[in-house]
């Protein structure tokens, strides 16, 4: 295998202001229980721009995926923490 690598010339964009630099919630999971979870949500949202929603409240993330012609899918991580300010 052979790679290339080459140094693009001129001012890369300021991401530094796009990406915030630090969280106020703070999530850990099981990743199988995640992927599973993914995968599933996958086949409901492909008819909808491939959007899959997550909602992080105390101990509790939930996934969400819609699908005009399949339905709703909504699953939940079972174990879960989650620390700080709820999101979605």
């Amino acid at each position: 295998m052979e790679i290339f690598v080459r140094l693009i010339e001129g001012s890369y964009p300021p991401f530094e202001k796009i990406i915030p630099t630090t969280s106020s919630t703070c999530v850990s999971f099981n990743a199988k229980e995640l992927l599973d979870n993914i995968k599933r949500a996958n086949i409901f949202s492909r008819d909808s721009s491939n959007i899959v929603k997550f909602s992080f409240k105390k101990n509790s993330c939930l996934i969400k995926a819609d699908s005009p012609s399949l339905g709703t899918f909504e699953g939940e991580l079972e174990q879960a923490v989650v620390g700080g300010d709820e999101a979605e």
